[in-house]
């Protein structure tokens, strides 16, 4: 059972402090705790490795400055005993057996300035680990930094892995846009689907880097850099989803007026909802990393469940919308355009949710790389595969037909004669139209 700890402002103030500083999630965890009566305050949450033995620097090290007379604990707990700690009733009740526990931490603290250093290496498997402090008799003021190593890195087990993966996608990103660029291929940034799928690259690169920078910054120093790119990476989704959608409903070079009014409103209601359930996610994501000990992976919240259905529903509308648009095309080669963009599509809205849903049953400290591992390869191939598929002269050679060109998913424009050939063309079939009558 998972129980949401008592909230203070002393606790307000720790999220206040981590969302500005942007150092919560880091192996370096500042804050300044003010209480006006007992509290028991949930700090943070590492991920340990597995047989960390000694001289492996598997450890917290608390360091804190009493501003006042108070005293109180620095406490860590393992994540079965943390399960016990949360259902006690009263402050009391949850630090009081801090020490006969099996495996617990728990060091009691008074005026001034001091330090102590937990070392972490009993399991066999990764671990969970919950730092708190706690004055059950009365108000603190405490300014209090943690630092903690995982087998003398900063990267706690959950998180291990993730820079590579950052530094993986963000090459691949940036050898693409360069590739456009070096092969003058700017008409990816004009045609209409195109254009999406090519800026949302761009969006998609800017927040690799974000990211990039973040965790190198957190190797180097223990504490990221404000934003961590997930702004910009949901914007690229966003970019990206609207092409496809738009690309489903047949839009045309006169944009989303040519739409029927039904599929024009849910096009907007999509676009609405989708990017307001991102930001609500992203909101959520640093009221989480704060103050809610149990949340491990965002897409079991509230919002993250929300959104993986709607984007589900999407993946619904767009396969029907796609299907009714390819069911009035008689030309064989748009055709098979549409029939391949149905697939693409289709795999990219319903696979990142199924995705989300499956990492419900992962290991917790498993979720963090993984998933965003499965979401940037899917968005990735996606993303390469529809730069592919709506190129600019494979659209042409499709779209075009006698003398015109449809652009349901290009902007291509009409071919016209120069007037010296439609003057020759109109003479050549009047004399023929005069010779048969004669």
């Amino acid at each position: 059972r998972k129980h949401r700890l008592p909230m203070s402002r002393g606790l307000l103030g720790v999220a206040l402090v981590c969302f500005l500083v942007a150092s919560c999630q880091a192996k370096v965890f500042t804050a300044t705790i003010s209480t006006d009566g007992p509290e028991f305050i949930y700090l943070t949450k590492y991920a340990f490795d597995a047989n960390c033995g000694p001289g492996e620097e598997c450890t917290m090290l608390a360091e804190w400055t009493v501003t006042d007379n108070s005293s109180g604990y620095i406490a860590m707990y393992e994540e079965n005993e943390w399960d016990l700690v949360v259902q006690a009733d009263t402050c009391l009740d949850k630090i009081t057996p801090a020490a006969a526990k099996e495996f617990a931490r728990d060091f009691q603290f008074g005026p001034g300035s001091g330090n102590i250093t937990f070392e972490i290496n009993e399991h066999s498997t990764p671990h969970w680990w919950y730092a708190v402090i706690a004055n059950c008799t009365g108000p603190m003021q405490v300014e209090l930094t943690l630092t903690f190593l995982n087998r003398g890195s900063q990267f706690g087990f959950d998180e291990d892995g993730l820079l590579p993966i950052y530094v993986t996608f963000l090459v691949i990103d940036i050898v693409v846009l360069v590739l456009l660029l070096l092969l003058r291929k700017f008409s990816f940034f004009t045609y209409k689907v195109s254009a999406f799928v090519s800026v949302s690259l761009l969006v998609s690169a800017g927040s690799l880097l974000l990211s990039t920078l973040h965790w190198a910054t957190y190797a180097a120093t223990g504490v990221g850099v404000i934003g961590e790119g997930n702004w910009l990476r949901e914007l690229s989704t966003c970019i990206l989803l609207a092409g496809v959608l738009l690309g489903a409903a047949g839009w045309s070079q006169t944009a989303i007026n040519n739409m029927g009014l039904w599929p024009r409103r849910i096009f907007i209601a999509f676009m609405i909802v989708i990017p307001a359930l991102y930001v609500v996610l992203l909101v959520w994501s640093i009221a989480a990393r704060n103050d809610w000990w149990f949340v491990d992976y965002l897409y079991e919240t509230p919002p993250g469940s929300v959104l993986m259905a709607v984007r589900m529903v999407a993946g619904v509308w767009f396969a029907v919308q796609l299907y009714r648009t390819t069911a009035t095309e008689f030309q064989a080669e748009k055709r098979a355009l549409y029939q391949k963009f149905w697939v693409v599509g289709v795999l990219w809205l319903f696979l990142v949710p199924v995705m989300g849903f499956a990492g419900y049953d992962m290991p917790s400290y498993y979720q963090m790389k993984v998933i965003t591992g499965l979401f940037l390869s899917i968005d990735t191939i996606t993303t390469l595969v529809l730069l592919w598929l709506l190129r600019p002269s494979e659209a042409e050679a499709h779209f075009t037909t006698s003398g015109q060109v449809n652009a349901s998913l290009g902007n291509i424009q009409p071919v016209v004669a120069p007037s010296s050939q439609l003057g020759e063309t109109f003479l050549h079939a009047r004399g023929s139209m005069e010779d048969q009558s004669l």
